[in-house]
């Protein structure tokens, strides 16, 4: 069976890489043969030139964005394989499906049908462009990344055509489930993000591979907002559990900084960070998500602005719920060096695993 998958555009958010990459392992591994669409944002050329005073001005820039993202680019470019041409219009995202024959489609994971991020290509990550009939839609682990759905009914009819047509849809926030039956009259599988679907033991030959040198500290800081009050955070964990923090995050996004400070690290040294923590700080759902994988003691703050629905369902998904907070005020210090049963932790993975084949299997024949 030959399966695309489409997600949202691979650039420089390691979760993103990740899950999309664990996606295209996972489905290699169980016999699929998959290639992953690579659907860019619509850009005109033609209108960056107009913003810019000076032609040279847009090359510089460029330049420079390459040079941010080298270390994310080496890894997609050597990961996924094979991947297809960039596809930065409607015209060529139809084309290739027909090109490529595909038995199946799947859309996922990761924040593909918040339609705040996805703007004019919103359609497609609901599969629009999909007109052969044999070609069959099905969805993993989408996520809405809220749990409300306030979008004008015309959208809403068209969202609701569209999921009509799939095989099988598959959320990845528990919210979505009611979601999806109140709006679209359809009913959903709810399933781990991808990244779950591949073992600690996966992402060890990865970080072996690359030869990534150990971490130098041991609480891991990943955080996406960094505030004051998240700061109060990670002293008091700091001050708890001992050691130094140390970051997996790029310096600064600071388009005034130096390069270098600018550029972010690369994938499996991120990975490595959580391989060698003693104990995780973040505000990342993906973070969370690499916590629970590695089996280390976290503490999750729960992220408003990038869609804490994400982080409620995930929680709730391994009765963590204690250990996510908003501010520092809810922070319970004895949480900190409290055990957590990764015994039941694992063995919920397991299951939620094997419940993820069977999707697969019973919905891509």
């Amino acid at each position: 069976m030959k399966v695309g998958i489409l997600t949202l555009p691979l650039h420089k958010n390691y979760g993103g890489i990740l899950q999309a990459y664990a996606l295209q392992n996972y489905l290699q591994k169980n016999g699929f043969e998959v290639v992953l669409i690579d659907r860019q944002w619509n850009v005109s050329f033609l209108s960056l030139i107009k913003k810019n005073v000076k032609k040279k001005l847009l090359i510089n820039s460029h330049l420079v964005s390459q040079e941010i993202v080298k270390n994310t680019t080496y890894f997609i470019d050597k990961y996924f394989v094979p991947k297809t041409e960039i596809l930065d219009s409607e015209k060529k995202l139809s084309k290739i499906v027909t090109k490529l024959n595909l038995d199946a489609i799947i859309v996922g994971s990761d924040q593909v049908w918040r339609l705040e991020y996805t703007g004019d290509t919103a359609m497609n990550f609901f599969l629009d462009f999909v007109k052969k009939t044999k070609t069959k839609k099905i969805s993993y682990a989408a996520s809405f990344g809220e749990d409300v759905w306030e979008h004008e009914p015309e959208i809403t009819n068209e969202v609701k055509s569209l999921l009509n047509k799939f095989v099988a849809v598959s959320v990845r926030e528990d919210s979505s489930i009611e979601l999806c039956k109140n709006h679209f009259k359809v009913d959903v599988k709810h399933h781990i993000d991808p990244t779950m679907l591949l073992t600690k033991q996966d992402y060890d030959k990865l970080i072996a591979i690359e030869n990534e040198p150990k971490s130098k500290g041991n609480v891991l800081i990943y955080m996406l907002d960094i505030n004051s009050d998240r700061k109060k955070t990670i002293d008091a964990v700091v001050d708890r559990i001992g050691g130094s923090a140390f970051s997996v995050n790029v310096k600064s996004t600071n388009i005034n900084d130096k390069v270098e400070d600018r550029t972010y690290p690369t994938v499996t040294s991120w990975l490595r960070g959580f391989q060698d923590a003693e104990f995780v700080v973040t505000d990342s759902f993906h973070g969370c998500v690499f916590s629970i994988i590695f089996n280390k003691p976290f503490i999750g703050y729960g992220n408003v602005g990038r869609g804490l629905s994400r982080f409620n369902s995930l929680f709730r998904m391994f009765g963590l719920e204690n250990r996510l907070i908003l501010k520092y005020s809810d922070l319970n210090q004895d949480l900190i060096l409290e055990k957590i049963d990764w015994n039941t932790i694992n063995s919920k993975l397991e299951l939620f695993r094997k419940d993820s084949l069977e999707y697969f299997k019973q919905n891509i024949k």
